[in-house]
Order: structure tokens, then C-alpha cells, then sequence
């Protein structure tokens, strides 16, 4: 309970040095690109379009500049043909006009401040003229003259910021004993959801040495080595998941052909087939003939994901220790109000005679966990597999 409220303290600190910003990426600004558009069909010419591509470009909690795409053949923003009248800009002083209406419209405005207008559209889609009160959309915002293509830029900016993208990484972590998963969501720059977490691999279940009902075809008794101690277990001597079958090797542990479960699991994509097998309860072990001897229900979600089989958790947390969950629960948290930059800079240091893992800010992350940010062989870090999430969202 000490630990707990020590690391609320310290992120509680931590929280007030991003304040006002914390929506966002995080304390470390770095400028992020969306793309959005607004279209409908152009009433005049069938097959064509009126609309607007535009690109918008979001540093912190404001837009930093916006640009578009030209027009084509059939994506048109501002018809050719359009000729000045009264209170009407024509073609040519709208097309003038747009650069400077852009930038002095919507650059240095936040996206909440965007995100909230309202433009008035007809059924067809096309944004209404200023007549009485069917036009919603502040003055502020429009070009006087041009009010359908404001319309038409103000509803293409608020899609480019409700432009939503995920990224996801699997890879073997701490130790190379557990199959990780991360994903990292990002809507208009700001990190909105974050996921971490493991599943044991197939060693982690055994069965009981002494087990006579499980034929010796099936099952192979090995000595191995469990947390530095020589211990004589018995494991399943074929897992399958997918198209792979592993099958157990008396010294060299579970095999995909000729390869080690250690290096079948390098390559992201193996582990995620593992990870999905297991999260369906699609991972088999084989202890009879034909699919009747197929049992999809010893390696189950329950039994192997840490966030079900007990890991680390309950009477298995020492004094002074956070546990799986809490540590997992901090490093999340840290993401989503401060972002990504800082990852891979942490450092374990001691803060009120505990150790915590720390950025160059020096704001806490509330983990304790060993390997958040540590380098081994054969395997990757909890801020490494978050980051890879991170940057595998586009």
C-alpha cells in the first residue's frame, strides 16, 4: 500500500508539468499530419464532385498550417465557370482569396476550437448559403463571398481531425519468456487509447509429473532450469496453434521444424498467431489421435494470458512490489498523458527509497517492473514494443 500511494504522489506531481496540454501528445510537441476531405455530388455535371482534400498539420493542441489538393477533372472546390456577382466572389477572387483565408482562418486555432463548428449543409451535402438562420457557421470562418467552399473547408478540416489511426506490434518481451502485445491509438494528435499486454508461452503449462492418464506418446519429462534451479517437469510434446505445430525437443525445448520457439518467435508475425490463438482459444495440444485427441481447453486465454492466469498477482505480490497489473496500468497511463518521445530514454531511479522508471523530465512513470526499458537479447522492452505500436499506426 506504501508503493501505491508513493507512486500516485509522484505521478500526481508529474501530471502538472503538461498541464493545459495533456489532451495532446504530450509534454515533448512533435507536429502531426492528418488528411481529411469533404465531398458530394455536383448537381450540375453528373459524375463529377464538389469538395476538398485538404492535409492539416497539428503540433501540441493547434493547427500549425493547412494545405489542399488542387483541383481534377472530377474533384472540383471552385467551379471555373463561377463569375463574380453581388456578394458573390466569382472563380478567379475566391482561388486569390483561399491561401490567406486558410491561414489566417484556421492556423493558431485549436483543434477542440474547429472540431466544435457547425456548417449547415442541404440533403445533398452541399453547405448552405448565408440566408436568415440555416447557416450555422460562425462569420469568423467564412470567406465572405465564397460560403459554400468555406463550408466545404471547415467540414474537410473537421474530418482530417477526426482522422483516427491504430498501430499495433507483437514481439517476444521480458526475457523472451511471454508473447507481447501493444497498440496505440492517435485521433487528431492526441493519443486516445493505449493497450499492453502478454500471454505465457507453451512451457508455462505442464503437466503434473505423476499423470498417468496422458499416454508417454504425448507428453515428454525434461529437466529444466526455473528461475536458476534444475526442475524436473513434464510438458505436452506437441502444441499446435494456426498451420505451426511445435513439438518438444528433450534438449532443445519446443521446436518449429528446425528452429527454437526463441527464434521462431523473432519474426512479429509468429507471435501474433500465437497471440490470437491464444486470445481465441484456438491453441491445441495433442494427446490422442485425429481431432478427438486435439484439446483446445489446457492452453487456454485463462491459463495463459497475465491478464487471467494470476501472474504476478494476488499472494504471488511481495512487500514493497506493485504487481503485473499495476505496473502494466502505470506505464499505459504515463503514454497516454505524456506520449512516446520519452519511451526509450527512461531510466530506472530511486525516488523516496523506491525505484521507479523515470524520464529526462524527471517525471515518473510509476512502473517498477524490471523490464520497461531494458535491453536483452532475443527480446524486446515494454517501451520498445509500445513505440513500435506507436510508429506502425499509418
Amino acid at each position: 500500500m506504501k508503493k501505491i500511494f508513493k507512486t500516485l504522489a509522484v505521478c500526481a506531481v508529474a501530471g502538472t508539468l503538461c498541464a493545459g496540454v495533456a489532451a495532446m501528445a504530450g509534454c515533448a510537441e512533435k507536429t502531426e499530419t492528418f488528411t481529411g476531405e469533404y465531398k458530394y455530388d455536383n448537381a450540375w455535371t453528373p459524375g463529377k464532385t464538389y469538395g476538398v482534400k485538404v492535409k492539416v498539420e497539428v503540433k501540441g493542441d493547434k493547427i500549425t498550417n493547412v494545405t489542399y489538393e488542387a483541383d481534377t477533372e472530377y474533384y472540383t472546390n471552385v467551379s471555373n465557370g463561377w463569375n463574380a456577382s453581388e456578394g458573390s466572389l466569382g472563380a478567379d477572387e475566391t482561388n486569390k482569396h483561399i491561401p490567406n483565408y486558410i491561414k489566417e482562418t484556421f492556423v493558431g486555432k485549436t483543434v477542440a476550437e474547429v472540431k466544435a463548428l457547425k456548417v449547415a449543409t442541404a440533403a445533398n451535402g452541399e453547405p448552405l448559403v448565408v440566408k436568415g438562420d440555416k447557416q450555422t457557421l460562425d462569420s469568423a470562418y467564412i470567406l465572405s463571398g465564397a460560403t459554400q467552399t468555406s463550408g466545404r473547408f471547415v467540414l474537410a478540416i473537421q474530418n482530417a481531425l477526426n482522422d483516427i489511426h491504430t498501430g499495433e506490434a507483437f514481439g517476444l518481451v521480458h526475457g523472451a519468456g511471454y508473447a507481447g502485445f501493444a497498440s496505440v491509438t492517435v485521433k487528431a494528435g492526441a493519443i486516445t487509447d493505449v493497450q499492453l499486454s502478454e500471454v505465457c508461452l507453451p512451457t508455462y503449462i505442464t503437466i503434473p509429473n505423476d499423470d498417468t492418464t496422458i499416454g508417454e506418446a504425448y507428453k515428454v519429462k525434461a529437466t529444466v532450469k526455473d528461475h536458476g534451479n534444475d526442475v524436473e517437469k513434464t510438458f505436452y510434446k506437441t502444441v499446435t496453434f494456426g498451420s505451426v505445430t511445435m513439438t518438444y525437443d528433450l534438449t532443445k525445448g519446443y521446436m518449429v521444424n528446425d528452429k527454437t520457439m526463441v527464434e521462431f518467435f523473432q519474426d512479429a508475425q509468429n507471435v501474433k498467431t500465437y497471440y490470437k490463438a491464444v486470445m481465441a482459444n484456438k491453441v491445441a495440444v495433442i494427446v490422442g489421435e485425429g481431432d478427438k485427441g486435439k484439446k483446445t481447453d489446457v492452453m487456454t486465454k485463462a491459463a495463459l494470458s497475465k491478464e487471467e492466469n494470476g501472474y504476478w498477482a494476488g499472494d504471488k505480490i511481495k512487500p514493497g512490489q506493485l504487481g503485473w497489473k499495476a505496473n502494466r496500468d502505470a506505464i499505459v497511463k504515463y503514454v497516454k498523458e505524456k506520449g512516446v518521445d520519452e519511451l526509450l530514454k527512461l531510466e530506472l531511479k530511486e525516488l523516496e527509497g523506491d525505484k521507479y522508471w523515470v524520464d529526462t523530465n524527471g517525471v515518473s512513470t510509476g512502473a517498477t517492473w524490471t523490464d520497461q526499458n531494458t535491453e536483452k537479447a532475443n527480446t524486446l522492452s515494454y517501451s520498445k514494443l509500445i513505440k513500435n505500436a506507436f510508429d506502425a499506426k499509418y
